[in-house]
């Protein structure tokens, strides 16, 4: 049975504050509760669930079993964030990250203050698909353990290491060491398909009003653009910052060996 104080400090973990302060957050769903206990049981704090959805977890909670907390409906729905809970959540462990710099044929993605929680729960998916394991955030992106940056993560910010630092510093430490391109995503520059994308690199996605900042755009080498084809006068002025990861990293992706 669950206690009034655990009941608390799981409602606490909607908000950023008292998630940095306990260093976890809450992933909501059966289906990213089975990869969290499947890729790393040791970083699973709570598993609470309805009995509705005790069978379909069952098979998996054995080796965490005094970490597992039955509640009812009710009490459920007052920890859930979704409109319709799933009535399974699992309270996991904030990663330990670092801000490595890429090497060999590395592609990482720097994100310079996005800002919807949607698009970077997108994005962490789009990494993941794309077998990118880094996300260099600004300290003014939204946070990915937000949980409608999870939800939308879809499991991938289990497997995804997602860092936030002064990006301006951190980029142009990367430029200083000549080790990897600094390649920018603008609505002006060079046609990505006509360009040559050489690794290790680092794609810029800008924030989704304004775009990249100046600062940043003044330390790229190379601006690239995802030409609009469109042949009609009302044709639409720019792509979601999500679809713009989606095209370059799979023209990345496409000219690898």
């Amino acid at each position: 049975m669950i206690t009034k104080a655990q009941l608390k400090h799981i409602r606490s973990l909607q908000q950023k504050k008292f998630r940095d302060l306990h260093g976890q957050f809450i992933a909501e769903g059966i289906h990213i509760t089975e990869e969290a206990i499947r890729s790393g049981p040791d970083k699973v704090e709570m598993v609470v669930y309805t009995r509705n959805s005790f069978r379909e977890i069952s098979n998996l909670i054995g080796r965490i079993r005094e970490r597992c907390l039955e509640v009812s409906v009710e009490e459920f729905s007052s920890l859930s964030t979704q409109k319709t809970p799933q009535q399974v959540l699992v309270i996991l462990k904030k990663k330990e990250t670092e801000n490595p710099y890429p090497k060999e044929n590395d592609l990482f993605l720097a994100l310079d203050q996005i800002r919807d929680p949607g698009n970077l729960g997108t994005i962490i998916r789009l990494a993941d698909w794309f077998g990118i394991r880094k996300l260099i955030c600004s300290e003014d992106t939204v946070e990915c353990y937000n949980p409608k940056v999870v939800q939308s993560s879809m499991g991938s910010i289990l497997r995804v290491d997602i860092s936030y630092t002064d990006l301006q510093e951190y980029l142009a430490r990367v430029k200083e060491t000549k080790g990897a391109r600094l390649y920018g995503t603008l609505m002006e520059g060079n046609n990505i398909y006509g360009s040559p994308l050489p690794l290790p690199g680092i794609i810029i996605l800008g924030n989704e009003a304004h775009g990249i900042s100046a600062e940043i755009i003044s330390l790229l080498d190379e601006r690239i653009t995802i030409p609009n084809f469109s042949t009609t006068p009302e044709k639409t002025e720019s792509l979601n910052v999500a679809i713009a990861a989606a095209i370059a990293c799979s023209e990345f992706r496409r000219r690898l060996p």
